[in-house]
């Protein structure tokens, strides 16, 4: 059986091994790679961050942290060096007007500890908003003047009991339904941005850390279109970290297998497009500056399993300048990709995804590494002046 995880210039861990310490290995990925000499938008918002001693040229690395790994993955034994930020997860909207947030049990014995020993380290302890099963009732706690104010003061109430050095939301998503029991509302972008001025107006929440966590597209506007003008987000948020991942798996078409976080899509299938490429040029073209804009990062992959007897048959030939030809447009089919060859990669095959700037490990049956895309989505972002990375999810393997 065939199992593809998707990844560019890869690190192999055995599963016992912290995902955030591992070598990178050599592998054939294509040369003809997108230029990395795009330039950064000179657009810049009114919001400055504050930095903290692990900061990385003054942008930011950060990752989620779940509060129900607590068990597995107690703070204390994160790699908090290589962190600014650092995002608990998640605080949950509730239903029936009330505009409060759950947290768990166990969220409200591990967030007072996983805030101590963020500060510890010099990391920014940052709660998140929301979540893809903790967005339902986000439309309604921004929707009214009333619902607004009673919301921030729920938000407030927490930065302060917990110390907490900011706030991420991660609303999935604005006049969407995201998980498909959310509330949705034509006004929830220009709602959205309403409560988020009004929140970071208030005393509480002057000096702290305000983000989002975003769509590869701009948030819907009230025609259900990603919104031509989003500018007034940058002038509220400290940044967003666009969530490109996801891009592929098992609810896509029919030619759905492709790779999870594609850094490019130039050669994509009509239907089936996003990458990193082309999400931040709809953020910035629609007003977001690339300066504030945070690189979402998958730190897991998925797998494909192939029934078709011809899907590992070789129809390309290798070129001087890649390791394989591209498909012809619209073509995305397993059976163009080369089949395993240990002499060349003893611990898996890999190439370039079709024009994604993405390669691919091929394993068979059971496979005894794990594989992360790590220093090439660094170098992708540093090159265009992004302002960071941000990785879903951390944790001690």
């Amino acid at each position: 059986m065939l199992h593809m995880l998707p990844l560019s210039l890869i690190a192999l861990l055995p599963l016992t091994t912290s995902v955030w310490a591992a070598p990178a290995c050599s592998v054939r990925v294509a040369s003809s790679t997108a230029s990395a000499t795009a330039a950064a938008s000179s657009a810049t918002g009114s919001v400055q961050s504050s930095g903290n001693s692990n900061s990385t040229n003054g942008r930011v690395a950060l990752a989620w942290y779940a509060g129900w790994s607590a068990s597995t993955s107690p703070p204390s034994g994160l790699s908090w060096s290589k962190y600014t930020h650092m995002q608990f997860s998640f605080g949950i909207t509730a239903p029936g007007g009330q505009v409060s947030l759950e947290l768990s049990d166990e969220d409200g014995t591990v967030l007072p500890n996983f805030v101590k020993v963020a500060q510890q380290n010099n990391v920014k302890a940052i709660l998140t908003i929301g979540g893809w099963t903790g967005s339902q009732y986000f439309s309604s706690a921004v929707a009214t003047n009333d619902s607004r104010a009673q919301f921030i003061d729920t938000l407030t109430g927490l930065v302060t009991k917990y110390d907490l050095d900011g706030l991420d939301f991660d609303w999935e998503y604005p006049n969407a339904l995201g998980i498909g029991c959310n509330e949705k509302s034509p006004q929830d972008t220009e709602n959205y941005l309403q409560f988020l001025t009004e929140l970071r107006a208030t005393d509480v929440m002057q000096g702290k850390v305000m983000s989002a966590a975003t769509s590869i597209t701009p948030f819907f506007d009230s025609n259900g279109q990603p919104s031509s003008d989003v500018s007034g987000f940058a002038k509220v948020l400290d940044h967003i970290s666009i969530m490109n991942y996801d891009v592929y798996g098992n609810w896509s078409s029919a030619d759905g297998v492709g790779p999870l976080a594609p850094l490019d899509d130039t050669c994509g299938v009509p239907g089936q497009l996003g990458s990193a490429t082309s999400a931040v040029k709809l953020w910035t073209d629609a007003g977001f500056p690339a300066s504030q804009i945070v690189l979402g990062v998958a730190a897991y992959g998925r797998s494909f399993f192939v029934t078709d007897a011809d899907a590992t048959a070789t129809s390309n030939s290798a070129t001087s300048n890649s390791s394989l030809e591209a498909l012809p447009q619209g073509a995305f089919a397993i059976a163009a990709y080369p089949s395993f060859n240990p002499a060349q990669q003893p611990m898996g095959d890999s190439r370039d995804a079709n024009g994604t700037d993405t390669g691919y490990l091929w394993c068979y049956d059971n496979w005894p590494f794990w594989c992360l895309e790590l220093r090439w989505h660094d170098w992708f972002f540093l090159e265009r002046g992004w302002y960071g990375s941000s990785w879903y999810r951390v944790q001690i393997r």
